[in-house]
């Protein structure tokens, strides 16, 4: 059997195509990394007002009647405008919370920290107003005061945004979060506390990143798994185009497995060999298992390659982090990568194993390539259009149980498809190819 497995794989990579195929989705995956590259620009913008752009933001608040949101933007042109300070600065804020609940020493107080840029004494404040808040308990103080703190520690200046700072605000809004929803568990009207854990556990996630200094994080958000920019954002942006790739290459070379060794005439040289015509069929599938295999391995490693080039190795030491419900944990962000890119081969080895029966069963490569390519392209269009209508069957199709992935994060197509359901699906219809597709190459007349 190996001999026929090795034998199978020479006819592979005997021919220039399967090197112009490899080739060219080379040379199109560092395209396409390359122009990820290019979009994301040289980082985040951030916005500088003009005189033009302050007198039409000042327009259009005092029409619609935020007196102090114009306010703001008439203390920026003012006092700010010259200074070149960006929009989104801690100072717009700060001037905000003023203007919307202070007095006017406060107010005074805020508006001289703005102009002169003084955030160490506006932060020094704001611990000190959180200190005597007697609504608070210590705990609460401690975690609202929390992001202040570590900023006046560390001398981060917020104006030069560095990433703690955005992560300090972030754990400061999920903590103000936090004490809402569990002001409405203490009286009862908490409907959701699925929110509340989201909120304790990105709470705790945004904190351990700051006492542990960990820039580069993925975390598992609603719809998947987030990863930070760079390296880890850049693979999983182009993981789908590269199984589109492997999957087109595989049902190509499929397509032509056994229908080729009937158009060429060599079918007859492998029958009258010894050896059985069942066995001839299964050396062909394995071969195609195996080709798959590396392709699809190659595929991955060939992207995570481009994007550390590429990008220059931008977050490449990223971590996973979670909430375990008692404390966060970390786990490698090139297994959590590499799991949803396997999981989303399952697809690319479905479509090889059609294109393998069609071949196998009408003997011609062209049909075979044909209805393999457009089951790809439309497969799962057709899923989405009948979960849409709610034609409740379709969970039922293979295409609508390729998506491991995502059936295992809870977004399936169909409601209550689970990851066993999908998988039993799958075999039932595999097992079906693969009798279908040798039935028609052990029983039919050469």
């Amino acid at each position: 059997m190996f001999n026929l497995i090795r034998n199978e794989s020479e006819k592979v990579f005997r021919k220039y195509s399967t090197y112009v195929l490899i080739g060219l989705m080379a040379l199109f995956l560092f395209g396409v990394q390359w122009l990820i590259k290019a979009s994301s620009g040289g980082g985040d913008y951030r916005w500088y007002p003009d005189e033009a752009s302050l007198s039409e933001e000042i327009m259009f608040y005092e029409s619609q009647g935020m007196e102090e949101e114009a306010r703001v933007w008439k203390f920026y042109r003012d006092n700010l405008l010259d200074s070149q300070v960006p929009a989104d600065s801690w100072r717009l804020e700060a001037l905000r919370i003023s203007y919307a609940g202070g007095d006017e020493s406060e107010i005074r107080e805020t508006e001289a920290m703005a102009r002169t840029g003084n955030w160490q004494g506006y932060y020094q404040r704001m611990v000190r107003q959180i200190q005597e808040n007697s609504e608070y308990t210590e705990q609460d103080k401690e975690m609202m005061s929390y992001p202040y703190r570590y900023l006046l520690e560390h001398q981060l200046d917020p104006d030069d945004r560095p990433w703690q700072w955005d992560v300090a605000m972030q754990y400061q809004s999920n903590v103000g979060t936090v004490m809402a929803l569990q002001k409405l568990e203490a009286s009862g009207n908490l409907t959701d506390s699925a929110e509340l854990e989201k909120a304790r556990a990105d709470a705790e996630v945004a904190r351990y990143r700051l006492e542990n200094d960990v820039e580069y994080v993925a975390v598992k958000g609603e719809y998947g798994y987030r990863y930070p920019r760079g390296v880890w954002d850049a693979v999983d942006s182009t993981s789908s185009i590269i199984l589109i790739l492997s999957s087109v290459f595989l049902l190509i070379i499929a397509g032509g497995c056994v229908s080729r060794e009937f158009s060429s005439g060599t079918i007859k040289f492998l029958l009258i060999n010894p050896v059985k015509r069942q066995k001839i069929f299964w050396s062909k599938y394995l071969m195609m298992l195996a080709l798959s295999a590396v392709t699809l391995i190659a595929g991955f490693l060939l992207n995570l390659g481009a994007a550390v080039l590429i990008q220059g190795g931008q977050g490449l030491q990223a971590t996973y982090l979670f909430f375990d419900g008692s404390a966060v944990r970390e786990g490698s962000v090139l297994l959590i990568c590499a799991g949803q890119y396997f999981a989303g081969a399952v697809s690319a080895i479905v479509m090889m194993s059609l294109s393998f029966m069609i071949s196998s069963v009408l003997r011609s490569s062209a049909v075979a390539i044909g209805i393999s390519i457009t089951c790809l392209l439309v497969g799962s269009m057709v899923v989405e259009f009948m979960a849409e209508l709610q034609i409740d069957w379709g969970r039922y199709l293979i295409f609508a149980n390729t998506g491991l992935a995502e059936i295992m994060q809870g977004n399936s197509k169909f409601a209550h498809q689970s990851l066993g359901f999908a998988l039993i699906v799958l075999a039932l219809h595999m097992a079906a190819f693969l009798w279908i597709a040798r039935d028609g190459f052990v029983k039919k007349e050469v």
